[in-house]
């Protein structure tokens, strides 16, 4: 019996306007009242999940950072920060890589150059505390970051992704679409984050459904047999996903999915 469900944002819960489904919160209810809770997972901040998914917020997880955070119920279960010696490191090969605004992601804030100002609007679609900063290397040792987020101008796969791809090894590269590279300690992935929220609940991966579309979601998609990728998802995701869904993002195909194969078998 599903008892959790995890779905991607962008591309996967969201509509290609970046709008909620109308219906969420009754389906959310609708879960809760089954002992089913529901998790988006994304790389943005806690406390711009938290705003945006009022308000059922206190009554359901998030995995944030892209897995680099897992809050239940208002309570941190688990962060996977870079050292100072991988986060200097990082910093050095991105600031080799031209078109790139870099975003440090701690737990609570986020932090950017003046030269990023222009994207400030983008910045608040993803996070919801946003500061400022000289130099982000002064934060370096300041407090924990879960990840580097990068906007690209110059295209994630023609500019930054073959430049950083060599550090895969070390660290999760990813490309997370609409022009953004994250890069995140190796152990802090949307995949760890599932894992991490499961161990937290005593959950076992035939308990739980995912959702996802784009390549950052891989991670998470191999997780567990119930794993749906969007019909309009990536084809390497639709590869390793046990379902593919009948419906699009577009066509509010998470809750008509969950409607189908979860409440209706209840």
């Amino acid at each position: 019996m599903i008892k959790l469900i995890a779905t991607d944002l962008d591309g996967t819960l969201l509509d290609s306007r970046k709008r909620l489904p109308e219906n969420l919160h009754d389906m959310i209810i609708k879960l809760e009242k089954k002992g089913i809770i529901f998790v988006p997972v994304s790389g943005r901040a806690y406390a711009r999940l938290y705003k945006q998914f009022e308000p059922d917020s206190d009554k359901m997880s998030f995995i944030c950072s892209n897995g680099g955070v897992v809050m239940h119920r208002g309570e941190l279960i688990h962060y996977t920060a870079f050292s100072d010696e991988e986060l200097t490191f990082v910093m050095k090969r991105i600031r080799m890589v031209p078109g790139i605004h870099s975003c440090l992601c701690g737990i609570n804030t986020v932090y950017y150059e003046p030269e990023a100002e222009k994207f400030r609007k983008t910045l608040l679609e993803f996070f919801e505390d946003i500061t400022c900063v000289e130099h982000l290397e002064d934060i370096i040792g300041t407090e924990p970051i879960t990840k580097v987020s990068n906007i690209d101008t110059l295209g994630v796969q023609e500019n930054s992704f073959p430049k950083m791809v060599d550090l895969s090894d070390r660290f999760s590269v990813a490309d997370a679409g609409d022009n953004w590279l994250d890069v995140s300690p190796k152990k802090g992935d949307k995949g760890v984050g599932i894992h991490k929220l499961c161990d937290k609940l005593n959950l076992t991966v035939d308990e739980i459904m995912i959702f996802g579309d784009f390549l950052n979601d891989l991670p998470m998609m191999s997780v567990t047999p119930n794993s749906w990728c969007m019909k309009n998802g990536h084809e390497d995701v639709k590869r390793i996903s046990g379902h593919i869904t009948e419906w699009t993002n577009d066509e509010n195909g998470v809750l008509r999915t969950i409607e189908k194969e979860v409440l209706s078998t209840i």
